[in-house]
Protein backbone atom coordinates (compact mmCIF):
# COMPACT_ATOMS: atom_id res chain seq x y z
CA UNK A 1 0.00 0.00 0.00
CA UNK A 2 1.33 3.58 -0.63
CA UNK A 3 3.41 4.71 2.13
CA UNK A 4 1.60 7.65 3.13
CA UNK A 5 -1.79 5.53 3.96
CA UNK A 6 -0.30 4.17 7.12
CA UNK A 7 2.14 4.02 9.55
CA UNK A 8 3.38 2.18 12.45
CA UNK A 9 2.72 3.04 16.18
CA UNK A 10 5.00 3.18 19.41
CA UNK A 11 3.78 0.05 21.01
CA UNK A 12 6.47 -2.89 21.06
CA UNK A 13 4.65 -5.16 18.37
CA UNK A 14 5.08 -1.75 15.61
CA UNK A 15 1.15 -2.24 14.79
CA UNK A 16 0.17 -0.85 11.36
CA UNK A 17 -2.50 1.97 11.45
CA UNK A 18 -4.15 4.06 8.74
CA UNK A 19 -3.31 8.20 8.75
CA UNK A 20 -5.48 8.58 6.46
CA UNK A 21 -8.58 7.30 3.98
CA UNK A 22 -7.60 5.26 0.96
CA UNK A 23 -8.57 7.04 -2.73
CA UNK A 24 -11.01 5.55 -4.68
CA UNK A 25 -7.70 3.91 -6.25
CA UNK A 26 -5.99 2.24 -3.79
CA UNK A 27 -9.54 0.37 -2.60
CA UNK A 28 -8.70 -2.79 -4.40
CA UNK A 29 -5.46 -2.70 -2.61
CA UNK A 30 -7.04 -2.23 0.65
CA UNK A 31 -9.68 -5.14 0.27
CA UNK A 32 -6.77 -7.37 -0.83
CA UNK A 33 -4.66 -6.56 2.54
CA UNK A 34 -7.98 -6.31 4.70
CA UNK A 35 -8.71 -9.95 4.13
CA UNK A 36 -5.33 -11.16 5.64
CA UNK A 37 -6.36 -9.15 8.73
CA UNK A 38 -6.97 -11.18 12.43
CA UNK A 39 -7.23 -8.13 14.78
CA UNK A 40 -7.77 -4.34 15.26
CA UNK A 41 -7.41 -1.14 17.36
CA UNK A 42 -10.44 0.93 15.93
CA UNK A 43 -9.58 4.44 16.98
CA UNK A 44 -6.91 5.37 19.54
CA UNK A 45 -6.03 8.67 22.07
CA UNK A 46 -7.09 10.61 18.98
CA UNK A 47 -10.10 10.98 17.47
CA UNK A 48 -10.21 9.34 14.29
CA UNK A 49 -14.03 9.57 13.56
CA UNK A 50 -13.95 10.40 10.27
CA UNK A 51 -11.88 8.51 9.43
CA UNK A 52 -13.49 5.40 10.54
CA UNK A 53 -16.82 6.45 9.38
CA UNK A 54 -15.01 6.89 5.66
CA UNK A 55 -13.66 3.16 6.00
CA UNK A 56 -16.83 1.78 7.10
CA UNK A 57 -19.13 3.82 4.64
CA UNK A 58 -16.80 2.81 1.14
CA UNK A 59 -15.34 -0.33 2.36
CA UNK A 60 -17.06 -3.80 2.10
CA UNK A 61 -18.72 -5.46 5.17
CA UNK A 62 -17.41 -6.80 6.48
CA UNK A 63 -14.79 -4.49 6.12
CA UNK A 64 -12.18 -7.57 7.56
CA UNK A 65 -13.78 -11.22 7.22
CA UNK A 66 -11.05 -13.15 9.15
CA UNK A 67 -11.13 -10.08 11.98
CA UNK A 68 -11.13 -12.61 15.11
CA UNK A 69 -9.97 -10.20 17.91
CA UNK A 70 -11.52 -6.23 17.77
CA UNK A 71 -10.39 -3.59 20.08
CA UNK A 72 -12.36 -0.44 20.05
CA UNK A 73 -11.00 3.22 21.43
CA UNK A 74 -13.93 5.67 22.13
CA UNK A 75 -12.32 9.08 22.24
CA UNK A 76 -16.11 10.20 20.22
CA UNK A 77 -19.17 8.58 20.05
CA UNK A 78 -17.80 6.19 17.23
CA UNK A 79 -19.58 2.91 19.56
CA UNK A 80 -22.53 2.80 16.19
CA UNK A 81 -19.55 1.90 13.58
CA UNK A 82 -18.69 -1.31 15.53
CA UNK A 83 -21.02 -3.77 13.49
CA UNK A 84 -18.84 -3.06 10.25
CA UNK A 85 -16.40 -5.13 11.99
CA UNK A 86 -17.97 -8.25 13.32
CA UNK A 87 -17.94 -11.40 12.08
CA UNK A 88 -18.21 -15.03 12.89
CA UNK A 89 -15.14 -15.55 13.38
CA UNK A 90 -15.10 -12.47 16.45
CA UNK A 91 -13.77 -13.97 19.33
CA UNK A 92 -12.39 -11.43 21.43
CA UNK A 93 -14.31 -7.82 21.72
CA UNK A 94 -12.66 -5.19 23.60
CA UNK A 95 -14.13 -1.27 24.30
CA UNK A 96 -11.81 1.44 26.04
CA UNK A 97 -14.40 4.64 26.38
CA UNK A 98 -12.03 7.88 27.08
CA UNK A 99 -14.72 10.19 26.37
CA UNK A 100 -18.35 10.98 27.47
CA UNK A 101 -20.85 8.78 25.80
CA UNK A 102 -24.13 8.49 25.79
CA UNK A 103 -24.54 4.86 25.65
CA UNK A 104 -26.20 4.47 22.44
CA UNK A 105 -25.66 0.90 20.94
CA UNK A 106 -25.57 -0.99 24.70
CA UNK A 107 -28.83 -1.69 25.27
CA UNK A 108 -28.94 -5.73 24.76
CA UNK A 109 -25.50 -5.56 23.94
CA UNK A 110 -24.94 -9.43 24.78
CA UNK A 111 -28.02 -9.44 22.45
CA UNK A 112 -26.59 -7.98 19.86
CA UNK A 113 -23.03 -9.96 19.70
CA UNK A 114 -24.61 -13.50 19.85
CA UNK A 115 -26.41 -12.19 16.70
CA UNK A 116 -23.02 -11.05 15.05
CA UNK A 117 -20.68 -13.14 16.46
CA UNK A 118 -22.31 -16.21 18.95
CA UNK A 119 -19.27 -17.52 19.20
CA UNK A 120 -17.37 -14.52 21.12
CA UNK A 121 -15.35 -15.63 23.81
CA UNK A 122 -13.80 -12.30 25.68
CA UNK A 123 -15.84 -8.74 26.36
CA UNK A 124 -14.54 -6.45 27.97
CA UNK A 125 -15.57 -2.73 28.36
CA UNK A 126 -13.50 -0.42 30.47
CA UNK A 127 -13.77 3.11 31.17
CA UNK A 128 -12.02 6.31 32.72
CA UNK A 129 -12.73 6.88 36.33
CA UNK A 130 -14.03 10.23 35.43
CA UNK A 131 -16.32 9.39 32.88
CA UNK A 132 -20.19 8.65 32.95
CA UNK A 133 -21.22 6.19 31.15
CA UNK A 134 -24.73 4.97 31.85
CA UNK A 135 -26.28 1.92 32.17
CA UNK A 136 -27.85 -0.41 29.67
CA UNK A 137 -29.11 -3.59 30.33
CA UNK A 138 -26.84 -6.32 29.23
CA UNK A 139 -29.51 -9.00 27.74
CA UNK A 140 -32.50 -10.83 27.78
CA UNK A 141 -30.29 -14.07 27.22
CA UNK A 142 -32.83 -16.03 25.20
CA UNK A 143 -29.95 -17.37 23.80
CA UNK A 144 -27.15 -17.24 26.18
CA UNK A 145 -23.23 -17.11 24.78
CA UNK A 146 -22.20 -21.01 25.24
CA UNK A 147 -18.47 -19.63 24.73
CA UNK A 148 -17.79 -16.94 26.70
CA UNK A 149 -15.10 -17.29 29.26
CA UNK A 150 -14.40 -13.63 29.98
CA UNK A 151 -16.61 -10.62 31.31
CA UNK A 152 -14.85 -7.79 32.41
CA UNK A 153 -17.80 -5.20 32.90
CA UNK A 154 -16.76 -1.63 34.20
CA UNK A 155 -20.49 -0.54 34.48
CA UNK A 156 -22.45 -1.26 37.08
CA UNK A 157 -24.96 -4.18 36.68
CA UNK A 158 -28.01 -4.82 38.29
CA UNK A 159 -29.31 -8.22 39.70
CA UNK A 160 -30.89 -9.27 36.76
CA UNK A 161 -28.11 -9.42 34.64
CA UNK A 162 -25.77 -10.73 37.27
CA UNK A 163 -28.37 -13.49 37.83
CA UNK A 164 -28.44 -14.66 34.37
CA UNK A 165 -24.40 -14.20 33.78
CA UNK A 166 -24.41 -16.83 36.65
CA UNK A 167 -25.87 -19.39 34.23
CA UNK A 168 -23.20 -19.10 31.29
CA UNK A 169 -21.55 -22.63 31.47
CA UNK A 170 -17.96 -21.53 30.56
CA UNK A 171 -17.67 -18.39 31.99
CA UNK A 172 -13.81 -18.40 34.41
CA UNK A 173 -13.17 -15.02 34.74
CA UNK A 174 -15.46 -12.38 35.90
CA UNK A 175 -14.75 -8.40 36.82
CA UNK A 176 -17.71 -6.75 37.86
CA UNK A 177 -19.60 -3.67 39.73
CA UNK A 178 -22.68 -4.42 41.43
CA UNK A 179 -24.39 -1.30 42.64
CA UNK A 180 -27.84 -3.48 43.80
CA UNK A 181 -27.66 -4.58 47.22
CA UNK A 182 -30.20 -7.05 46.67
CA UNK A 183 -28.37 -9.42 44.70
CA UNK A 184 -28.70 -12.73 45.93
CA UNK A 185 -27.22 -15.68 43.95
CA UNK A 186 -29.06 -18.43 46.84
CA UNK A 187 -32.05 -18.65 44.85
CA UNK A 188 -30.99 -20.47 41.73
CA UNK A 189 -32.47 -23.80 40.99
CA UNK A 190 -28.82 -24.30 39.37
CA UNK A 191 -24.77 -23.69 41.39
CA UNK A 192 -23.99 -20.00 40.19
CA UNK A 193 -20.95 -19.67 37.87
CA UNK A 194 -20.50 -23.04 37.56
CA UNK A 195 -16.52 -22.51 35.96
CA UNK A 196 -15.75 -19.65 37.88
CA UNK A 197 -12.02 -19.18 38.18
CA UNK A 198 -11.17 -15.41 38.70
CA UNK A 199 -13.30 -12.89 40.44
CA UNK A 200 -12.68 -9.36 40.29
CA UNK A 201 -16.05 -7.66 42.50
CA UNK A 202 -16.78 -4.00 43.35
CA UNK A 203 -20.24 -3.44 45.67
CA UNK A 204 -21.10 -0.66 47.75
CA UNK A 205 -20.31 -2.66 51.03
CA UNK A 206 -18.15 -5.50 52.23
CA UNK A 207 -21.31 -6.78 53.66
CA UNK A 208 -22.41 -7.17 49.63
CA UNK A 209 -19.27 -8.90 48.64
CA UNK A 210 -19.76 -11.56 51.16
CA UNK A 211 -23.46 -11.98 50.49
CA UNK A 212 -22.15 -12.93 47.10
CA UNK A 213 -19.29 -14.68 47.70
CA UNK A 214 -21.22 -16.92 50.24
CA UNK A 215 -23.22 -18.49 46.86
CA UNK A 216 -19.78 -19.34 45.46
CA UNK A 217 -18.58 -21.75 48.24
CA UNK A 218 -18.45 -24.18 45.98
CA UNK A 219 -16.14 -22.35 43.49
CA UNK A 220 -12.17 -23.17 44.23
CA UNK A 221 -11.25 -19.48 43.12
CA UNK A 222 -7.74 -19.24 42.04
CA UNK A 223 -7.83 -15.11 42.51
CA UNK A 224 -10.11 -13.16 44.40
CA UNK A 225 -10.26 -9.17 43.88
CA UNK A 226 -13.06 -7.85 45.83
CA UNK A 227 -13.49 -3.80 47.11
CA UNK A 228 -16.41 -2.71 49.57
CA UNK A 229 -16.51 0.60 49.20
CA UNK A 230 -18.06 0.66 52.96
CA UNK A 231 -16.64 -1.76 55.12
CA UNK A 232 -17.80 -2.56 58.96
CA UNK A 233 -15.54 -4.31 61.66
CA UNK A 234 -17.82 -7.14 61.90
CA UNK A 235 -16.81 -7.77 58.23
CA UNK A 236 -13.09 -8.95 59.02
CA UNK A 237 -13.94 -11.82 60.77
CA UNK A 238 -17.03 -13.12 58.35
CA UNK A 239 -14.24 -12.54 55.07
CA UNK A 240 -10.97 -14.19 57.05
CA UNK A 241 -13.50 -17.31 57.68
CA UNK A 242 -14.91 -17.62 53.85
CA UNK A 243 -10.93 -17.08 53.45
CA UNK A 244 -9.55 -19.64 55.06
CA UNK A 245 -12.09 -22.72 53.66
CA UNK A 246 -10.42 -25.74 52.92
CA UNK A 247 -11.33 -25.41 49.36
CA UNK A 248 -10.02 -22.07 49.37
CA UNK A 249 -6.84 -23.06 51.21
CA UNK A 250 -6.16 -25.18 48.39
CA UNK A 251 -7.02 -23.03 45.28
CA UNK A 252 -6.54 -19.55 46.08
CA UNK A 253 -3.18 -17.69 44.34
CA UNK A 254 -3.99 -13.63 44.50
CA UNK A 255 -6.05 -12.27 46.81
CA UNK A 256 -6.45 -8.40 47.04
CA UNK A 257 -9.12 -6.71 49.10
CA UNK A 258 -9.95 -2.92 49.29
CA UNK A 259 -12.50 -1.32 51.21
CA UNK A 260 -13.03 2.02 53.79
CA UNK A 261 -13.62 0.74 57.35
CA UNK A 262 -16.71 2.65 58.78
CA UNK A 263 -15.15 2.99 62.59
CA UNK A 264 -12.01 5.03 63.00
CA UNK A 265 -8.59 3.61 63.52
CA UNK A 266 -8.92 0.71 65.48
CA UNK A 267 -6.25 -2.48 65.55
CA UNK A 268 -6.68 -5.74 65.01
CA UNK A 269 -4.81 -8.48 66.44
CA UNK A 270 -2.35 -10.69 64.30
CA UNK A 271 -4.15 -13.62 65.58
CA UNK A 272 -7.63 -12.47 63.68
CA UNK A 273 -5.62 -13.29 60.60
CA UNK A 274 -3.95 -16.34 61.35
CA UNK A 275 -6.43 -18.88 59.82
CA UNK A 276 -4.74 -17.08 56.54
CA UNK A 277 -1.51 -19.03 56.80
CA UNK A 278 -3.46 -22.24 55.71
CA UNK A 279 -3.84 -20.79 52.06
CA UNK A 280 -0.94 -23.01 50.69
CA UNK A 281 -0.24 -21.43 46.81
CA UNK A 282 -0.22 -16.94 47.90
Amino acid sequence: MPEDLWDLDDSQERRPFFVRTPLPTEWERFDYYARKVKAIVIGSEFDHEDLIADVCARGKNPLFPKLCAVNMWLVSDTFSYLPFFLTHHVRQVRIYVKCEWSGRGLNRFLDFLQQRTSRVESVRLEYEEDVDVPYAPLSDFVTPLECLNTFEWDIPLPWTDVWELAKLPNLHTLKLTVKDPAVNLHGSPLLPFPALLDLDLTMETMEGCLNFLDALRHRPLHSLVIEGDRTALDDIPSLIQYLSQPRLTESLKIIVINGTLDALWVPIPFERFRPLLLLKHL
